[in-house]
């Protein structure tokens, strides 16, 4: 039978009705969405989860909003199940055929300045789009992060209507993770689930069980997502869900429609309520935080009375693919200022709050203008507000110690390990084809082009080097769309002054980057023309080169713009920095087990890493450069 435990936090009464349309933060108890475990004793025995309209007080200060939920619930329960233990979901449409769509959607313009109409509550005037209002309850769930087959992943395609259901089978072959489910409805998800259809789904095993970390009252889910509100004709918030995206082109040249921009809204709910608080004991709590916005990257920061960060209590013990092998402190300073979470990732985090009895925290989002818990509505954060802690003056001891080691079957991803490769490009918004919006393009390497006809639009590329065996293989490859010419100073010094762009990528390996574009040269060039320096880090290929950095990338040098950052992957610090660590950590691990010495003998790209010793340089060509001692790797390895 499946067993269902609510865990619903008492109600504290009304607050009146607001006559402004501000809101009180932290006046309602924080709601726990009560535990399913689906029945797991016969697989072909499903467990129906029921998709019903409800009535749901997003605030006190509110009137009821009108949404639609699992079990009739906003969030849904949360799903718990053991790894490895099959189970089927029916996920049945039971709204009503001619139920009022729950989300009024309408598209504003941008203001020239200042904060923009998507932080404030209400329709300003704007008509809502009739086609949102007349969408009927077309519904697919999606168990987002979960292993199935395709036929139970919820394609959005494979919506329900009214009475129909979907039959699920999870197999939940993962270790202990959280995953979640929500809507997945072909073009329309965004309303759906900002509708109230999502849900966090529990993967428990033997593993996590042997760590004891803090469970029952003391493990609570937390939903944040972020909504806007609807106003009536005298300005009061009545309740009504917002779905308001801010206008940012009016019209598209390619599409002839307006473009906006995803929706990020003013408020935060928190398990579907708006800015709740939550009474904790003293003591150690496991929260599983999870972004079920649409498009808002939450910057969390736990601050206490005074609005300072409060360091030492917070750490991170899980993540998107289940527990890391050590936790990892979040303590809100130079190094990780806030906690980042973008939509649809999941934290598992473990709070101390043992030292803090009597006290009162605040979980707040840090908008990019203005420090921790102070609104920057210029930022697109116009309430910071998240959720409030109460922390009680006492409870029975708390013996929970904060593991060293938690899960000891945590494999990182290197890439060392046998895989396949996927070419993922991400588009700006004028790339022609995305209809104003930025795309994710996916690309397939082709070992035999012929016939391709790169790049299009008419751009001309002059690719010069001095390898004629490269230059004739770009020329294969691009045909008449390239420019294929032999490096020299004449063809050189034509092709830059005949360029809007130029692009030096010079590396003579362990030496500097000779000058080959001189002052006079870019005096000569077109006015606003840009000159990129990717040999910067080897002292640059241009004369009037200099070191740049990403906060101040450029320079203009007579009539042109020279972009001359050094490190220039530092402009995606994440992609980069796992890039690196994955390229150099089977090298960090030789050098560790074996020393330098046999690490070098036994690894010969390794050794040519080797660029000093004992006072002299192994490179020849960096010795030369600079004047200084020369060694050969040769006499050091023996």
């Amino acid at each position: 039978m499946t067993e269902t435990i609510e865990r619903l936090a008492a109600d504290t009464g009304r607050v009146p009705a607001p006559t402004t349309k501000e809101l009180t933060p932290y006046v309602a108890p924080l709601t726990v969405p009560p535990v399913l475990r689906p029945a797991t004793d016969d697989v072909l025995r499903e467990t129906e989860i029921a998709l019903r309209p409800t009535w749901v007080r997003l605030h006190p200060q509110l009137p009821p909003t009108l949404m639609w939920g699992y079990d009739g619930q906003v969030p849904g329960p949360t799903i718990e199940v053991r790894r490895g233990r099959r189970v089927r979901i029916a996920w049945t449409n039971r709204i009503p055929k001619e139920s009022e769509y729950p989300v009024t959607a309408v598209e504003v313009r941008r203001r020239p300045e200042g904060p923009q109409p998507t932080t404030e509550p209400g329709r300003g005037g704007v008509e809502p789009d009739k086609d949102v209002a007349a969408l009927p309850a077309w519904l697919v769930t999606h168990l987002h992060g979960a292993q199935t087959g395709g036929g139970n992943d919820g394609w959005t395609d494979n919506a329900v209507g009214p009475g129909d259901a979907q039959l699920s089978e999870y197999p939940n072959d993962h270790q202990a993770v959280q995953w979640w489910y929500h809507d997945h409805a072909m073009n329309i998800t965004r309303w759906n689930v900002m509708a109230g259809l999502y849900g966090t789904y529990l993967v428990r095993d033997d593993e996590e069980d042997a760590l004891h970390l803090p469970s029952g009252e003391r493990e609570i889910p937390l939903l944040i997502a972020d909504r806007n509100i609807d106003t009536d004709e005298d300005g009061r918030l009545n309740g009504r869900l917002l779905h308001k995206t801010l206008i940012v082109q009016d019209r598209n040249p390619e599409t002839g429609k307006p473009v906006s921009i995803p929706f990020t809204g003013p408020y935060t709910t928190v398990n579907g309520r708006i800015w709740p608080y939550a009474e904790v004991d003293p003591a150690w709590y496991r929260f599983r935080l999870v972004n079920a916005s649409n498009a808002r990257i939450f910057h969390l920061v736990l601050i206490d009375e005074d609005g300072e960060p409060v360091p030492g209590i917070v750490h991170q013990i899980g993540s998107d693919g289940g527990l890391l092998p050590r936790p990892v402190p979040v303590d809100f300073d130079a190094e990780l200022p806030d906690l980042t979470a973008a939509p649809a990732e999941r934290f598992d985090l473990l709070i101390d709050f043992r030292a803090l009895a009597g006290r009162t925290l605040r979980l707040v989002n840090k908008g990019p203008n203005e420090p921790a818990g102070v609104a920057d509505a210029a930022g697109d954060v116009a309430y910071p507000d998240v959720l409030q802690f109460r922390v009680r003056d006492d409870c029975e001891e708390d013996t929970f110690e904060l593991p060293e080691v938690l899960s000891g079957s945590f494999r990182r991803l290197t890439h060392d390990i046998p895989h396949g490769h996927r070419l993922i490009l991400l588009t700006p918004p004028a790339t022609k084809g995305g209809g104003g919006h930025p795309e994710i393009w996916e690309m397939t390497e082709i070992e035999r082009p012929a016939g391709l006809r790169l790049p299009a639009d008419g751009i001309v590329l002059t690719l010069l080097d001095r390898d004629i065996n490269k230059l004739r293989e770009a020329d294969k490859i691009f045909g008449t769309k390239i420019k294929a010419v032999m490096s020299n100073s004449f063809e050189l010094e034509k092709a830059v002054l005949d360029a809007d762009l130029v692009i030096g990528a010079v590396l003579i390996p362990g030496a500097k980057a000779p000058k080959l574009v001189t002052n006079e040269m870019v005096s000569r060039m077109k006015p606003g023309s840009v000159l990129v320096d990717i040999a910067i880090d080897q002292g640059g290929c241009f004369e009037d080169s200099r070191p740049t950095t990403h906060a101040e990338p450029t320079f203009k040098v007579h009539n042109s713009v020279f972009y001359c950052v050094a490190n220039m992957p530092g402009g995606v610090p994440n992609t980069s920095t796992n890039a690196l660590t994955n390229a150099t950590l089977p090298y960090i691990v030789s050098l560790a087990n074996n020393g330098w010495v046999e690490a070098l003998r036994r690894d010969a790209a390794l050794a040519k890493g080797l660029n000093t010793h004992d006072g002299k340089v192994v490179y020849k060509e960096v010795a030369e450069a600079h004047g200084l001692p020369h060694v050969e790797l040769d006499s050091l390895l023996g």
